[in-house]
């Protein structure tokens, strides 16, 4: 049996949003139910970095990720994917396939946490690779109005918005301090990475929709620690790696309800909703990467790849 090798480039000419958004929307829902098994990553320490791995078993298969935290500049990964006879299906290489795939877990969240009649305005902190993907996916589910980014480097800023308007054909402006891209947004998305915060508690108005996607330790946010105590609603895509930090955590995980237990808004998914989340009132979005969603697209990807040939 030939086993398929995808790089970035294969990953960004077959997998659109629309694709990996539904992969995650079955992740989810084996999640719920226990059918996707998914515990927190893994880390072997190797001097001055580690080799991380996620991995999951699911219905349809089973496999891992792996990517280093050595001070390197490559950010490549590699994602392996079995089916339940044990073939060996696909390999990933590269990083682009876990941006997308963090991407589809906000769309996700964007999706339980908003409504689906509403034209967001949204707000970008740390304009990157990651933001991006971010907007690709929710751009798919939601109608965007606006999008205000900040970037520290200027040049970039303006590029991030540039390609976001010639890419995704969103209303993207480039904004001049952090402040300009918190205040009166509904949805806030954060992807800076940073160790300390990075926002003030005063731009953040009391129906904002906030999504993390760095650090959540108490030495260590992108947030101030009052923005998890004001929250109405905390919810993360994995309680278990959240878990791992124990004491460290800047939110006990006990408050934090899991992703896959909210409801969609829309009907855009093959089930319609039981209910729907409060719109009022600070939500949270912690991104934490739940294990094994990967393998989920990966299949979908497969299966786009062998359509198209």
């Amino acid at each position: 049996m030939a086993v398929a090798l995808i790089d970035d480039a294969m990953v960004s000419a077959h997998l659109d949003a629309k694709v990996a958004n539904a992969a995650i929307e079955h992740a989810l829902r084996e999640y719920n139910t226990g059918t996707l098994r998914a515990p927190a990553r893994l880390q072997s320490p190797l001097g001055e970095g580690s080799l991380v791995f996620t991995s999951g078993s699911f219905s349809r298969g089973y496999g891992f990720r792996a990517y280093g935290t050595f001070p390197t500049q490559s950010d490549d990964q590699l994602t392996v994917v079995w089916d339940r006879d044990g073939n060996l299906e696909g390999i990933v290489v590269g990083p682009e396939l876990g941006r997308r795939r963090t991407g589809a877990l906000g769309a996700a969240a964007a999706v339980r946490l908003t409504s689906a009649g509403q034209k967001l305005v949204v707000g970008v902190l740390g304009a990157g690779a990651q933001a991006f993907a971010q907007l690709w996916a929710i751009s798919a589910v939601r109608s965007i109005e606006e999008i205000r980014s900040y970037r520290r480097d200027p040049v970039a800023n303006v590029g991030f918005a540039e390609r976001v308007q010639t890419e995704l054909g969103l209303a993207a402006h480039p904004v001049k301090s952090p402040e300009a891209a918190c205040k009166d947004v509904d949805l806030l998305i954060i992807a800076t990475g940073a160790s300390k915060p990075v926002i003030d508690d005063a731009w953040i108005r009391e129906t904002c929709t906030i999504f993390t996607l760095g650090p959540k330790r108490r030495d260590a946010s992108e947030l101030p620690e009052v923005l998890y105590q004001r929250a109405k609603l905390i919810t993360s895509d994995s309680i278990a790696q959240l878990a791992v930090e124990g004491s460290d955590s800047i939110v006990d995980p006990a408050r934090v309800v899991p992703l896959s237990d909210l409801q969609p808004h829309s009907g855009w998914t093959a089930y319609e909703p039981e209910k729907e989340t409060p719109m009022s009132g600070i939500q949270l979005y912690l991104s934490t990467g739940l294990a094994g969603t990967e393998l989920f697209v990966v299949q979908a990807l497969l299966a786009r790849i062998t359509k198209n040939e």
